[in-house]
């Protein structure tokens, strides 16, 4: 009994070691990206669906194949040049703080999660990834350009401290429930319209005149302090809970239907008068 346990292990052991050396590269899917120097340790993180996959960096004369888990893990590369193409089913990558210049995503339509803050970019493209449901390009100092249109499965965006950003593209972006954009300075206008499933969004400190959250009916956080806003209208957002704006040039705040209001901080604005008729659950 006891060795027929023991050589059913064995099978069962060869037989993973077989499939996971069998193995092969999905080759029609990639990530290319482009870093600032070369001839120095570059280290990603990666994850996909399906234990033991397959992977495969290029770069120059480097050419190395590898497996990855269902959890974001740390592997280091000698890269020899600027232009890095990584190969595989991969679902989750990180390429924080890399000194990278540029990311092409776009050929590898099932990644799912994206980090890709503290780098060099000037421009983010990522439209149409539909399976893309988490994102954080934060802290790109020379960013000017973030287009997600059609990204539909998106969920979260964190893209604080892009100081250079001038345009966001968010439509098509239904699936969005939270989006912090705070201390965007040359960030103008931020159009966030008919995204229903939108609950939290911040986008204090930045340099907006305009705001267009109509259609947003399930918002319950907004905080949009320290902008240049004159106008605000909030009485398409009725499930909204949690309001600030204070320190803009807010002239007329329109809250009509916000009944589930309970925080309102709205000092330092132009308002000469405020109607709050709406606002029954209001105690702050």
């Amino acid at each position: 009994m006891f060795k027929s346990i023991l050589a059913l292990a064995m099978l069962t052991l060869f037989a993973n070691i077989n499939w996971a050396m069998g193995q092969t590269v999905n080759m029609n899917r990639w990530i290319e990206l482009e870093s600032d120097s070369v001839e120095r340790v570059i280290t990603f993180k990666f994850a996909a669906d399906s234990p033991n996959t397959k992977a495969r960096l290029l770069c120059g004369t480097l050419d190395t194949t590898f497996s990855i888990g269902t959890y974001l893990y740390y592997f280091s590369f000698y890269v020899p040049s600027h232009t890095v193409t990584i190969y595989g089913d991969i679902t989750k990558f990180d390429c924080s703080s890399r000194y990278l210049t540029e990311l092409d995503i776009s050929n590898n339509t099932g990644l799912t999660t994206l980090y890709c803050h503290s780098n060099s970019f000037i421009s983010l493209d990522f439209s149409g990834q539909t399976a893309l449901e988490e994102l954080d390009c934060s802290i790109n100092q020379s960013l000017t350009s973030l287009n997600l249109s059609g990204c539909t499965a998106l969920k979260t965006i964190e893209s604080d401290f892009n100081p250079f950003l001038i345009t966001m593209n968010l439509s098509g972006c239904t699936a969005l429930e939270s989006l912090h954009c705070n201390y965007n300075y040359s960030l103008s206008s931020l159009d966030v319209s008919g995204l229903t499933a939108l609950e939290e969004l911040k986008c204090f400190s930045s340099a907006f005149t305009s705001l267009n959250v109509s259609g947003c009916t399930a918002l319950i956080e907004l905080q949009c302090g320290y902008n240049n806003l004159t106008s605000l209208d909030l009485s398409d957002c009725p499930a909204l809970e949690r309001m600030s704006c204070y320190d803009n040039n807010i002239s007329s705040l329109n809250l009509t239907g916000c009944s589930n209001l309970i925080v309102l901080n709205c000092e330092k604005n132009d308002l000469s008068s405020l109607d709050l008729s709406s606002c029954t659950n209001l105690n702050n």
